[in-house]
């Protein structure tokens, strides 16, 4: 969790050591996607789906990412999850942007009686993906190596 405080006339905020499990991972964002310029919400909630998915080495992507909009908004005390903070509404207009960028591509899930479930979301990292799932070439973030830039 982050304390805040003012110390000195100046806030500083601090993480603390009780995050439990949620706090103790972290979620990458791949250079492309900064190129693009998303919204800060966009950005928060990709963030935030990456630390509910497993990274694929393979596939540069994140999978089996399954929170639903409510989740990613308000919060899961059960997994000590604290949530984006964003209103249901603005994480699935985050969520849509991320999808029109090509960064995360959203399946519907259902249940064995065939009634909704939260979409599952892949989280492209690698590779950027145009909707329709064309690959057009990722954007290293770092020369190859034994090249000058």
């Amino acid at each position: 969790m982050l304390a805040s405080r003012v110390h000195g006339g100046t806030r500083v905020i601090t993480a603390s050591s009780n995050t439990g499990s949620w706090g103790a991972g972290f979620g990458m964002v791949p250079g492309w996607l900064l190129v693009q310029q998303p919204s800060a919400n966009a950005l928060l909630v990709y963030v935030h789906l990456a630390m509910f998915g497993t990274f694929n080495p393979g596939t540069a992507t994140y999978e089996q990412c399954r929170p639903s909009a409510k989740t990613l908004a308000n919060g899961d005390p059960k997994r000590d999850y604290p949530g984006t903070g964003l209103s249901i509404n603005t994480v699935r207009r985050a969520l849509t942007e991320l999808e029109a960028l090509g960064a995360i591509v959203g399946e519907p899930a259902y249940d064995s009686r065939g009634g909704q479930l939260p979409n599952v979301y892949r989280l492209q990292f690698g590779t950027l993906h145009q909707p329709g799932g064309l690959p057009t070439g990722g954007y290293p973030p770092y020369p190859p190596v034994g090249t000058n830039p």
